[in-house]
């Protein structure tokens, strides 16, 4: 069975019969404890900020050594393309939060 995101982007536990929506409450508070820090990305000749990286943090919060093991365990626990998901959409609310956000690109 391939697990397939909730409508709210809910964590399903792989094992659960196909119909059944159960979500995965360990995988709800590890994600609640991720965060993310904007690194800018500067034109070195001008000094004007082009965009910012979003680099995930709060993993060791989460339960994990590093941040190989959160995306090794989301893989082999097949849900790390629902884990994609809501680490993207977490990383836009985040940025939309970042002055002047709309002149500048999110990568």
């Amino acid at each position: 069975m391939s697990p397939s995101p909730n409508d709210d982007n809910s964590f399903v536990v792989p094992s659960v019969p196909e119909g059944v929506n159960v979500q995965n409450v360990e995988w709800e508070r590890a994600v609640d404890r991720l965060h993310y820090a904007f690194q800018p990305i500067v034109n070195v000749h001008t000094g004007a900020t082009y965009g910012y990286e979003a680099l995930l943090r709060g993993w060791d919060d989460a339960g994990f050594s590093c941040i190989h093991e959160l995306f090794d365990r989301a893989h082999d626990e097949l849900i790390l393309h629902q884990l994609d998901v809501r680490l993207r959409a977490k990383a836009v609310e985040s940025f939309v939060k970042v002055p002047h956000h709309q002149q500048t690109r999110l990568s």
